[in-house]
């Protein structure tokens, strides 16, 4: 069975269901299909990144972004400290991509207190424990607290390999 993104479910958007005014960064937003959904939910304020200016391009015909920037996640993100109150990623935050741990630093610096950070990660591949540890570390640092972690999902991708994926969300303090 295929299933759809986590971005594209219900689940996802309950997760951050009293945010609908809130600034969202849509971090690797591509096509900005994830967004469109959850602005057709009621959600208002979207600032969408992405490495890829045919994507930001596509993204800008959904008009549900205020903000488009390119902007290469592995070099940092270019936004001041405390800018936002939700930080959403799918499918976007992986080795495979030249993504290191150190982004999730970097969604704590450009986070405001008791923002959500709400991200896709997968959970089968080589380097997830590794990836936990970091995100473990941040909760025993005190920088943010776990809300909510789905079970695995299977999804496919493009070349229908299955891969085992989860969504967790954090609080950032």
């Amino acid at each position: 069975m295929i299933r759809r993104p986590p971005r594209s479910t219900p689940l996802y958007s309950s997760a951050a269901s009293d945010v609908y005014k809130r600034q969202i960064l849509d971090v690797g937003c591509g096509s900005g299909f994830a967004s469109h959904v959850l602005a057709m939910q009621g959600y208002k304020t979207f600032v969408g990144i992405d490495v890829s200016q045919n994507g930001l391009d596509m993204a800008n015909e959904y008009n549900c972004y205020s903000e488009l920037h390119l902007m290469d996640i592995r070099e940092g993100l270019n936004f001041k400290d405390n800018t936002f109150e939700v930080i959403t990623s799918a499918g976007v935050l992986t080795p495979k991509f030249g993504i290191t741990t150190d982004i999730f630093d970097e969604f704590v610096r450009v986070s405001r207190p008791n923002g959500y950070v709400i991200i896709s990660l997968h959970s089968d591949q080589p380097w997830c424990d590794s990836w936990k540890l970091v995100l473990n570390k941040l909760i025993d640092e005190g920088k943010w607290s776990s809300v909510f972690t789905t079970p695995d999902f299977d999804t496919r991708r493009g070349n229908n390999d299955e891969q085992k994926m989860r969504v967790e969300v954090f609080q950032v303090n």
